[in-house]
């Protein structure tokens, strides 16, 4: 895999199934723990690479969080953690799911203030462009 081209959409991922797994908590609770642990390794598997382009291509990523199309998928990231933290708290209620919705919570509002501001703030950008997908 190149990290250079790694796609800040795959942590939809993690929504995607996320949702499945807090629907299915009631009534199959083994797949719920199973898409848990699942989710947790494409989690840390994912945020490692994020990390690992933002250090080694950050003029990539700043190119790339300042478009208005792949900017707003960097609240991905975040609002996986938060999916995260409500599935922990459903099954194995610990300080690590505190911690997942702190970190998504805060991201989540830096972001929202940001992305927002930048868009409607550059003047290259035009209004056809702007939305939230």
């Amino acid at each position: 895999m190149n990290v250079e081209k790694f796609n800040i959409s795959v942590f939809g991922t993690i929504l995607g199934i996320g949702g499945v797994a807090l629907a299915s908590a009631q009534f199959l609770p083994l797949l719920t723990f199973a898409l848990a642990y699942l989710l947790t390794a494409l989690f840390v598997l994912f945020t490692a690479l994020f990390l690992v382009r933002i250090f080694m291509f950050p003029r990539e990523v700043v190119k790339e969080i300042q478009n208005p199309i792949p900017g707003n998928f960097y609240a991905l990231q975040p609002i996986s953690a938060i999916i995260l933290s409500i599935l922990y708290r459903k099954l194995f209620p610990s300080p690590v799911d505190v911690a997942l919705l702190a970190y998504g919570s805060i991201a989540i509002l830096g972001l929202a203030v940001y992305l927002p501001y930048h868009f409607f703030a550059n003047t290259n950008i035009e209004f056809s462009q702007l939305h939230g997908g």
